[in-house]
């Protein structure tokens, strides 16, 4: 949720003009049980106190709805910073398709935070995500996949998986590779 402070009040999900004056700009990322998972924030034109950050934190806890219809919008940005709090706040607001689809995005860092969100609330998804991530050149992203093969996410017929198990533990320890 992108929040800040206008004009002395604090305000969600800000329009361009409202953020390029806001006095104090804000992305939060939370999980759907209200836990905090990112809180960056930044005086813009000032500092700000406690109590206005403590009222940001509330407005942004009480109205995580607020954040799911803008997440299409955040999914498709060119930029991959962008793109990896959609996936953050595509698993706080329990956007099961959302996560999947940034799964397969271009960037390492955009598919890591997707899986490793379809993983974290046992998403059966997260399997076949996890399969497709075995392929990758990133070993951050190779390891996070692991996490999936584990139950109570692992499907009963998990045969399927071995073989992109056995190729990347492969190509990961072949002599000369970078681990």
């Amino acid at each position: 949720i992108s929040g800040g402070i206008v004009d002395g009040e604090p305000r969600l999900d800000l329009e361009y003009v409202e953020d390029r004056n806001a006095s104090v700009d804000m992305n939060l990322v939370m999980t759907g049980s209200g836990k905090f998972i990112e809180v960056q924030g930044s005086g813009e034109e000032a500092t700000f106190s406690k109590d206005e950050l403590t009222a940001l934190l509330a407005l942004a806890r009480l109205a995580p709805e607020a954040a799911r219809p803008l997440l299409p919008r955040f999914a498709t940005h060119p930029t991959w910073q962008v793109r990896m709090y959609a996936a953050r706040a595509a698993t706080a607001v329990a956007d099961t398709a959302l996560g999947v689809r940034l799964a397969a995005d271009t960037h390492p860092n955009v598919r890591h935070a997707a899986l490793a969100g379809l993983i974290d609330r046992r998403q059966p998804e997260a399997v076949p995500a996890a399969v497709a991530a075995l392929s990758s050149p990133d070993h951050q992203l190779v390891l996070e996949a692991t996490e999936a093969f584990v139950a109570p996410i692992l499907p009963a017929d998990s045969a399927p998986i071995a073989p992109a198990l056995v190729e990347a533990l492969a190509r990961l320890t072949r002599p000369g590779a970078a681990t």
